[in-house]
């Protein structure tokens, strides 16, 4: 989830951008980026800017921020949610500079633009309709990144419940996270019923279906929790993982899971069947109080987990048996540690170039006017021509003193954006192994606990303790 706040910025544009490229919040600079300037002259650049401007006012920039739920997303992901909102709202026509701050529990992301744009120096028009872009642009990116989002308008948090689920106290937060997991982990609308149940949840059935938490006073309509938790929607979204198509009336039992015989020595290791389901967590038996009080939701937890215990010996048996799977389980790590090692790597490059880029952009820009500066004749003429065109001559001698340590001769601004481009594709490829491997890691690890913990739960105490498996 991630919540945005705008904020207008009015004498203070230079004193922004410093706050936000703080090295200590952005990971010694790493988790900058900027368009249309350079950090370190961003502020000169926005007056120039604002300067060829018609239009009057005295909000000189904008300031966003976007914030994530704590633990919710990492670093990286959040830097590159942010670039994505930038380039979409903005649409390459505003200078800005953005920062990713690390340094709390909770990462967000800050956004300085300057209010003229870079193409026809207009005004930004800040109101309503564009706020709401901004909202439901970011919402977007979430929901592509798998992250959650706010409500939808008509079924919102007030702002009590908002900051009780900051906090992690809110009982809808804490439904719709069990309701998420619930539908994940059942074949059919009744098991999710008794998995809720098991879950400590008591269900009213009427015209809406409530659910109500251990110590809760009152039931909580899951029509109340957004549009995914309807009553309908949830059945769909159980059905929807089987393509079935569901029974208003009664629902299937759950689809059984059948142990294929072991393959023999001879058959080479293969991955998982892309037509299995994904891996589910078994339930904690011994750890869930509403379990041990009920005999019936005891037999149908360990049914559930033999069959996930099942679903586990089976992927395991078609990858070739223990041993083989083991090497499997450390390669997917390996892997994913390079992986992020080369989208880190790449990242980096890319903020150089971006930078670069920036720098010779203003070089470009301000090189007539310095060089018209330098042919005056005369100390007085000089000072006089300065005054005229102060920000483009101090912008100039920045980006001078800057451009001094790359290496010479300098490149050509199309040679740093074809290079960027290049990059890009690489980290878009990468990313994309990256998020391959991860899931794949992820399945491994819960059939990995599942068979473990089967094997556990069902072991005799005193006998084949010689036997067990050990990973």
């Amino acid at each position: 989830m991630a919540v945005t706040k705008i904020i207008p910025v009015r004498s203070t544009i230079e004193k922004s951008i410093d706050y936000i490229c703080n090295p200590a919040k952005t990971d010694g600079g790493f988790f900058v980026h900027s368009e249309h300037c350079a950090p370190q002259t961003a502020a000169l650049e926005f007056q120039n800017l604002l300067r060829q401007s018609r239009a009057g006012g005295n909000t000189i920039g904008r300031h966003l921020i976007q914030s994530f739920a704590p633990g919710e997303v990492d670093p990286a992901t959040a830097h590159e949610i942010g670039i994505k909102l930038a380039d979409e709202i903005l649409k390459g026509k505003y200078a800005y500079v953005m920062a990713t701050h690390v340094d709390r529990g909770h990462i967000h992301n800050h956004f300085v633009w300057c209010a003229a744009d870079v193409v026809d120096h207009k005004r930004y028009r800040s109101n309503k309709n564009t706020y709401h872009e901004i909202r439901e642009t970011s919402d977007r990116l979430c929901k592509d990144n798998s992250l959650s989002v706010i409500i939808p308008h008509g079924v919102g948090m007030g702002y009590t419940e908002y900051n009780a689920a900051k906090q992690g106290t809110s009982w809808k937060a804490k439904l719709r996270a069990v309701i998420d997991e619930g539908i994940s982990e059942t074949a059919s609308f009744e098991d999710f019923f008794k998995r809720m149940e098991a879950q400590g949840y008591e269900i009213k059935h009427g015209k809406y279906i409530s659910f109500r938490a251990p110590d809760q006073e009152r039931f909580t309509r899951a029509k109340t929790l957004g549009e995914d938790y309807a009553e309908d929607i949830i059945k769909r979204r159980i059905y929807e993982k089987y393509l079935i198509q569901p029974d208003t009336k009664t629902a299937p039992a759950a689809p059984s899971i059948p142990i294929p015989a072991a393959p023999s020595p001879s058959k080479p290791a293969v991955p998982v069947a892309p037509s299995q389901p994904k891996p589910k967590s078994v339930i904690d038996i011994e750890g869930n109080a509403k379990i041990q009080a009920s005999p019936g939701y005891k037999q149908w937890a360990k049914i559930y987990n033999l069959q996930q215990g099942a679903a586990a010996l089976n992927a395991i048996q078609e990858m070739g048996g223990i041993a083989a799977f083991d090497e499997l389980f450390k390669q997917a790590i390996g892997d994913k540690m390079d992986l992020a090692q080369k989208i880190n790597g790449i990242d980096a490059e890319i903020k150089n170039l971006s930078s670069l880029r920036n720098t010779l952009h203003a070089y470009g820009r301000t090189i007539d006017v310095f060089r018209q500066y330098q042919a005056q004749g005369t100390d007085k003429l000089k000072e006089k021509f300065y005054q005229a065109h102060q920000n483009d001559i101090d912008i100039h001698r920045a980006v001078r003193k800057t451009l001094s340590t790359v290496k010479q001769p300098l490149p050509t601004v199309k040679t740093v954006t074809g290079k960027i481009d290049q990059l890009k594709a690489s980290r878009t490829e990468a990313d994309i192994q990256y998020k391959r491997t991860d899931a794949k890691l992820k399945e491994m690890e819960v059939t990995r606990k599942n068979l473990y913990s089967v094997i556990r739960q069902n072991r005799p105490v005193e006998k084949h303790k010689s036997n067990d498996l050990i990973m």
